[in-house]
């Protein structure tokens, strides 16, 4: 940043510039020393480069140069707008007045942070406008790189992309090329070489940053995330499958690019957004596991008695409770589950991936098979087992011959109520179903509300439900089979997985990469195939 005031005693002019070091220091042709202005020589330069601007990169402390020259009123203009000679000719022959570093520690919790990314899948890439060795010490002491990674005597370890300047990596790639009217990378072999080691991009522009991003883009399979705050940032922002705008810092332009604001410029929110999206995605799992099991059964149902009794197991107005049950209260019980810790410890969901993976085909066809035989014996076998009086579609409806399809009706929402527990987890490893349902007051609140209304209902429906009032003994029969349910999921996922190949699921494993800068833009990428969930190799974070 330059600024120019005037100097009334001496009718002069005064060129105030603050800068990066690297580049304002070679602009320099004095020096103050003992309130003298003294010749800077290339031996003092390189002194100055290697023991002040260095020692305090690596001490992580950031830089900044202050520098300042006198000049005659008649040779100053007004700078026109990106008038670079004009800027260049202002900003040279500075004599240097100080070179001071800044302690810019990182923020509490970000390194926890990383290390929940790197459990979840996540790769957090730092793009940064500082120079190349402040940025190398911001990123060992974050977890994003290691020594070993940049130390070229270790031949196994070193990789010569980990770190690199942001014009290196434009000249590499080629910089961006014209194609069918999109902008894409010229070199995207090249490109696919680096990105896999690239770890922190130091002195990078904001053109770079969007070819990064860009350039990730290209894998269909990827999925880019960016954060950001400044202007600058609002390309990337667009271009990114999703852009996330710092609400405190960031700007108007950032904000409205932007498809979400983290209002507390954090980075953990961004873990926070990613632990919240997986769980809304499970959430749709879970439903979606529970709408088919429910459907299936209560079509079949229907088909099966209307086909044979002549009309329907379950009246209208049950089959609208039921609905009921299977819509709204199944919603709201199975996507009010907070988020859990074990979803950062899975790996990332490809955009490939099938919304059904293979536990819940199997859960939905143990369910569905269970629940359909429990209600055919229930309709056709128990009335000649326990001598109920049944009714057929010709005869007029009383409570004495209702008793039969009312345990029909009861085993039918018992079997639901069990199965929404079920519901709460998919994997072949959670076996129980119970584990952490004290805490999700919502589920509780609708399984007890499903329960009492279904009671109301039985005993009290009368001619409108047409539903007759059951024994004791009756009322447990009909909660015991549908506790069977919760028997039947213990065995669907402990049976063997014959047919696991036939879907595509996270078991594909994944990686999403995420780039953080100093001005907070960020992108993730999600790629199958390259990335142990439990692996540690990847992670970094924002360090402002």
């Amino acid at each position: 940043m330059t600024t120019v005031v005037r100097v009334p005693e001496q009718n002069r002019l005064m060129v105030s510039v603050k800068g990066a070091p690297d580049i304002l220091l070679e602009r320099c042709v004095k020096y103050v020393a003992n309130e003298e202005e003294i010749e800077m020589t290339e031996e003092i330069r390189r002194s100055v480069s290697e023991d002040v601007i260095k020692r305090f990169s690596k001490l992580g402390y950031r830089t900044i140069l202050l520098a300042s020259k006198l000049i005659d009123p008649d040779n100053f203009s007004p700078l026109k707008y990106k008038a670079e000679e004009q800027i260049y000719n202002m900003e040279s022959e500075l004599t240097l007045l100080a070179i001071i570093g800044i302690e810019d520690p990182l923020r509490d919790g970000v390194k926890a942070a990383v290390e929940i990314c790197q459990r979840a899948g996540v790769t957090v890439r730092m793009v940064t406008g500082d120079d190349i060795d402040y940025a190398r010490s911001i990123g060992i002491k974050a977890g994003i790189l290691n020594e070993a990674e940049i130390d070229f005597t270790n031949k196994e370890a070193y990789k010569p992309y980990a770190c690199m300047l942001g014009s290196d990596f434009e000249n590499i790639v080629g910089g961006m090329r014209e194609d069918d009217g999109k902008m894409v990378v010229a070199n995207l072999k090249k490109f696919n070489e680096i990105v896999k080691d690239l770890k922190v991009l130091a002195r990078s522009q904001p053109e770079q940053k969007y070819m990064l991003v860009a350039g990730l883009k290209e894998d269909p399979n990827n999925v880019v995330a960016v954060t950001g705050d400044g202007t600058n940032d609002a390309p990337a922002l667009k271009k990114a499958d999703v852009g996330l705008a710092m609400g405190v810092s960031g700007t108007e332009i950032a904000k409205e690019a932007a498809d979400i604001i983290l209002l507390d410029d954090n980075f953990a929110s961004v873990v926070t957004a990613i632990r919240w999206g997986r769980n809304i995605f499970l959430s749709i799992r879970k439903f979606l596991q529970f709408q088919m099991t429910v459907n299936i059964v209560a079509l079949f149902l229907a088909f099966i008695t209307g086909l044979f009794l002549g009309e329907s197991a379950l009246n209208s107005v049950q089959m609208l409770w039921v609905n009921l049950i299977m819509d709204t209260f199944a919603a709201l019980s199975l996507a009010t589950e907070s988020p859990s810790d074990k979803l950062l410890r899975d790996p990332p969901h490809s955009k490939t991936e099938s919304i059904f993976t293979y536990p819940m085909f199997k859960s939905i066809a143990w369910q569905s098979i269970y629940q359909i035989i429990i209600l055919l014996i229930m309709t056709f076998g128990v009335p000649m087992m326990f001598d109920l009086p049944t009714k057929s579609h010709v005869d007029a409806w009383t409570y004495e011959n209702g008793v039969h399809l009312t345990m029909v009706f009861q085993t039918f929402v018992f079997l639901q109520v069990f199965n929404l527990l079920n519901c709460r987890c998919l994997k072949d490893d959670e076996l129980n179903v119970f584990e952490g349902v004290h805490k999700n007051w919502v589920f509780i609140f609708i399984v007890v509300l499903i329960v009492s209304v279904q009671f109301v209902l039985v005993e009290f429906g009368g001619v409108v439900v047409k539903c007759s009032p059951l024994t004791s003994t009756q009322h447990l029969a009909c909660i015991l089979l549908g506790a069977g349910s919760l028997v039947v999921c213990l065995i669907s996922k402990t049976a063997p997985r014959r047919f696991k190949n036939c879907f595509k699921t996270n078991e594909v494993e994944g990686l999403r990469r995420l780039v953080v800068t100093q001005e907070d833009t960020i992108a993730i990428e999600m790629k199958q195939g390259s990335l142990n969930p439990h692996s540690t190799e990847y992670g970094e974070v924002e360090t402002n």
